[in-house]
């Protein structure tokens, strides 16, 4: 069986070939002062003020251990879905919403 992040992309590359779905590629780069978190997806509106969104992400983290847990250092794949309503009836301005992301291997 193919991994996780196999098994996304080639979800991302199938919504990308149908052509009746108004989706929206995206790309995110995330920098932080101990690592950075790069991600490729796609939103597909539900209404006029809800998007849902899905993405695969590479995170690579340099955190050490300060003194207090193991070393939090590492590199890998994961994958993430989203949620978003915005404040107005159209999809622009403020909005809010609930983001997750999992890594695909431990």
């Amino acid at each position: 069986m193919p991994s996780l992040a196999k098994q996304c992309t080639a979800l991302l590359l199938a919504l990308f070939a149908l052509p009746s779905l108004a989706v929206t590629p995206t790309a995110e780069l995330r920098l932080y002062p101990v690592g950075q978190i790069v991600s490729a997806g796609l939103i597909l509106p539900l209404d006029a003020r809800t998007e849902w969104g899905a993405s695969v992400l590479y995170n690579r983290a340099r955190r050490g251990d300060a003194g207090r847990h193991a070393d939090e250092s590492g590199d890998g794949f994961g994958v993430g879905v989203e949620l978003s309503r915005f404040w107005r009836r159209e999809p622009k301005g403020w909005f809010y919403s609930a983001r997750r992301t999992v890594p695909t291997r431990h």
